[in-house]
């Protein structure tokens, strides 16, 4: 499976999750990305309509000071808004700099979670002294100009 997303990348704070003046993130940390739709479509434009987007997530500022840190980024869905009580659909090991990418398709995780009705992502953090800055943002990931 190719993690490479059709489009090239150009923040635009539309699609932010998280921006980069965000306080580092020391301890587990969801953060919803929107409501799985019906009919499907991307977060914020219907028009991508077969529900596939990007994550895009530049990490930064890694503490490894105890070197037993670890940092990892996963796909979860939820039946509430808080992101509470979440499932975990797939994880990524966070690395330094932009190569952390995550497609996401909303027809999957809503077949794989019907109750569900948010997903987002959960930064996963651990170790003596963990801390991270995480910069997030969703894209469509349907080659269409963005």
């Amino acid at each position: 499976m190719g993690m490479n997303s059709k489009n090239r990348f150009v923040p635009d704070a539309a699609f932010c999750l998280r921006d980069a003046d965000a306080a580092a993130i020391s301890a587990d940390l969801a953060i919803k990305a929107g409501e799985l739709k019906t009919p499907l479509g991307a977060v914020w434009n219907a028009e991508v309509a077969d529900g596939d987007v990007a994550i895009k997530i530049k990490a930064s500022d890694m503490d490894t000071t105890t070197a037993d840190e670890t940092y990892a980024v996963s796909v979860i869905t939820s039946e509430s808004a808080d992101m509470s009580a979440p499932v975990v659909h797939e994880t990524k090991t966070l690395v330094a700099g932009w190569a952390n990418e995550l497609l996401v398709d909303q027809h999957a995780l809503a077949y794989r979670a019907p109750s569900h009705k948010y997903w987002g992502v959960q930064i996963d953090v651990g170790g003596t002294t963990p801390s991270v800055k995480a910069e997030i943002y969703v894209l469509p990931n349907s080659g269409k100009a963005v």
